[in-house]
C-alpha cells in the first residue's frame, strides 16, 4: 500500500533530519 510507503518515507526523512542536526525540535 502507498500509505505505508509514505509513512516510511516521512519517518526516514525526519530521522535523517534529526541525525543531521537540522531540526531543533527534538
Amino acid at each position: 500500500e502507498p500509505t505505508s510507503m509514505i509513512l516510511l518515507a516521512g519517518g526516514l526523512a525526519g530521522w535523517l533530519a534529526t541525525r543531521r542536526g537540522r531540526s531543533e525540535r527534538i
